[in-house]
């Protein structure tokens, strides 16, 4: 019996592809980017201008000045050789909404979502969180090294301000660096898009 024993009514293919996203999505995604070789280890957001935190870098550090801390470690990587660190260190007089966080503007036109690792320790009155435009899509406070999360970013065109960041739940002052939090090895996965396909196409692959 043919194969085209019947009439063939489907007119197009539908073939799902990958579409590149539309310029760079995320700036120094493992942090791992120097600046004539400046590091920016140790930055708190009681110091100011960030120790010179070249616009260069990329991330910017945002928060308020209750002891909040953030620096760049070694150690913790899951890509590359440095990790982004953050905590709110003892003794500061945290009060729940209290946080501090490191930002930059991105772009994540023709994306599908934003994947990062990222390590919790010590969480008792701390929560650690992703967030776009000031709205948390992720968060977590159990500690453990977490691969491949993701925030979903597929609804969003043009300019944005992609944040990691740590945030007080609850009063008081840590005996440690509570909210202890390693970032790392950030990046975007395209859309994925439809391409039809002619019908003369679909007749070859048939005969194969």
């Amino acid at each position: 019996m043919s194969k085209f024993s019947r009439p063939l009514t489907l007119s197009v293919l539908v073939v799902l592809l990958v579409l590149p996203a539309t310029g760079q999505v995320i700036q120094n995604p493992s942090f791992e980017l120097e600046t004539d070789g400046f590091m920016p280890n140790g930055c708190d957001t009681a110091i100011s201008p960030l120790w010179g935190l070249p616009d260069a870098w990329y991330w910017r550090l945002e928060g308020p000045l209750n002891g909040h801390g953030a620096m760049l470690p070694q150690g913790h990587a899951t890509d590359g050789a440095w990790s982004l660190e953050m905590f709110a260190t003892a003794g500061g007089g945290q009060v729940p909404g209290d946080f501090i966080e490191w930002h930059q503007s991105v772009d994540p036109t023709q994306t599908a979502e934003i994947l990062f690792d990222v390590t919790l320790e010590y969480h008792s009155l701390a929560v650690s969180y992703v967030a776009v435009d000031d709205e948390v899509l992720w968060s977590g406070d159990e500690a453990g090294t977490y691969l491949d999360q993701s925030v979903n970013v597929n609804h969003l065109v043009g300019d944005h301000q992609l944040a990691l960041g740590v945030r007080m739940v609850g009063y008081g002052s840590p005996g440690g660096a509570d909210g202890l939090t390693f970032w790392d090895n950030l990046r975007s996965v395209a859309v994925v898009a439809a391409e039809p396909v002619s019908l003369s196409r679909i007749k070859s692959l048939f005969r194969r």
